[in-house]
């Protein structure tokens, strides 16, 4: 969640560019966020962003605004990372895994009313969801995005999530946008 907070007002949005729309909001850039930006994989941690006139709410936190103008943040969850009380095997760890997982999957898969579909990227987490989805929905529906490879850069995923597609039975197909535009 995305808000600037600058006295008179509170805008909030899920989207950075949402809040751009409105206006009035600074756009310098934040040097703290861009050293973020540059040395962690693009991630930009909470409570900053990239731009110095928006904050973002951290994960697992409500904000409460009073009247007055106080404002006040509350965690409401936090994961527990200890040890369990006696030790679990490797196959004891792989069960329990692959139990919260599909718990998981179940639950949200319940919840949607409309067909679902998965992006396989050739990824641990795009080919462990369709590995999982596989065995509850009949008509799963599965695609792939590639893109030409750019100054040597490479950014077609089709070599990755055409094996997996294959091997969960779920070949997606391939889906190529426009090319890009060269100045």
């Amino acid at each position: 969640m995305y808000y600037t907070l600058d006295g008179a007002r509170l805008r909030f949005a899920s989207t950075l560019q949402a809040l751009l729309a409105g206006g009035g909001v600074d756009t310098s850039i934040n040097p703290r966020a861009l050293h973020h930006h540059f040395t962690l994989h693009s991630v930009v941690p909470a409570p900053h962003t990239i731009l110095n006139g928006v904050k973002k709410l951290p994960p697992a936190y409500t904000m409460k605004f009073t009247a007055s103008g106080d404002v006040t943040l509350r965690r409401y969850w936090s994961l527990d990372a200890t040890r369990p009380a006696h030790a679990l095997s490797e196959e004891d760890w792989l069960a329990a895994t692959r139990a919260v997982m599909k718990r998981a999957v179940e639950r949200h898969r319940l919840a949607s009313d409309v067909p679902v579909g998965v992006l396989l990227s050739g990824g641990l987490d795009s080919s462990l969801l369709v590995g999982l989805l596989a065995d509850h929905v009949d008509d799963l529906n599965t695609f792939s995005i590639g893109f030409e490879d750019v100054g040597g850069e490479t950014a077609n995923e089709f070599e990755y999530s055409e094996p997996d597609g294959k091997a969960l039975q779920h070949a997606p197909p391939q889906v190529l946008p426009f090319p890009i535009a060269r100045c």
